[in-house]
C-alpha cells in the first residue's frame, strides 16, 4: 500500500472467527400449590463462546441454569457467554391445577415463548386417551388433538398459522384437566 506521500507498507490479513449466536431452550415445572414456591425454570444455552453465566430476575437473582423455589409468575433469564455476548429468554411458571389427577410428571411446554413450533411432553402413570386443546385468551378453540398415551408423551405442534399473542393449552383425560399458558412471538 502506498499513501499520498509515497510511503509504503504492507500488512498480513488477520482472520477472525465470529462466535455463533446464543440460542436457548427454556422449560418450567409448575408451582404445586399456591404459596408453595416450589416451581422451577430451566434454560439450556447453546452456541456463543466458552462457558455461560446466568442471571434470573427472581427475588434471589439466581445464577445457575435452573432457577428453583419459584412461585407462579413470569421470569426472565439473561445468559452471557465468555465474550460478553448475551441473550435473554422468558418463561411463565404456572400453578399446577389437576396435575395429580392427570398423573403427570415432568411436564414441559417449550420453547415458551415460541415462534414456529412448541413441544408438549410429559410422563404419566395414568394411561389412556389424552386430549390437547389450544385456546385463544377469549376461549375460542384454535385446534384440538387426541392421543393414546402409555407412560410418556411428546409431540411438536406447528404454530406458524397462529398470530403472536397469548394462548392457553389444555391437557385433559377422563379424570381432570390442566391449563398452561403459551406465548407466541414473531
Amino acid at each position: 500500500v502506498t499513501d499520498g506521500n509515497n510511503c509504503t507498507g504492507s500488512s498480513t490479513p488477520i482472520e477472525v472467527d465470529a462466535a455463533t449466536a446464543i440460542s436457548t431452550t427454556i422449560s418450567s415445572t409448575p408451582e404445586s400449590s399456591s404459596g408453595s414456591a416450589d416451581g422451577t425454570a430451566t434454560v439450556v444455552a447453546t452456541g456463543g463462546a466458552g462457558n455461560f453465566d446466568y442471571l434470573w430476575d427472581d427475588s434471589n437473582g439466581q445464577t445457575s441454569s435452573t432457577a428453583v423455589n419459584l412461585s407462579t409468575g413470569n421470569y426472565s433469564v439473561q445468559i452471557t457467554d465468555a465474550n460478553g455476548c448475551s441473550a435473554i429468554d422468558a418463561i411463565f411458571v404456572d400453578l399446577a391445577n389437576g396435575i395429580n389427577e392427570l398423573g403427570l410428571s415432568a411436564l414441559s411446554l417449550y420453547p415458551n415463548p415460541a415462534s414456529k413450533n412448541v413441544v408438549l411432553s410429559f410422563t404419566t402413570d395414568v394411561n389412556g386417551e389424552y386430549q390437547v386443546k389450544f385456546y385463544s385468551t377469549i376461549g375460542k378453540l384454535i385446534f384440538s388433538d387426541k392421543s393414546e398415551v402409555s407412560g410418556s408423551f411428546s409431540k411438536s405442534y406447528d404454530l406458524s398459522e397462529l398470530a403472536a399473542g397469548v394462548y392457553l393449552v389444555e391437557i385433559s383425560n377422563d379424570n381432570a384437566k390442566l391449563v398452561q399458558k403459551l406465548s407466541i412471538n414473531r
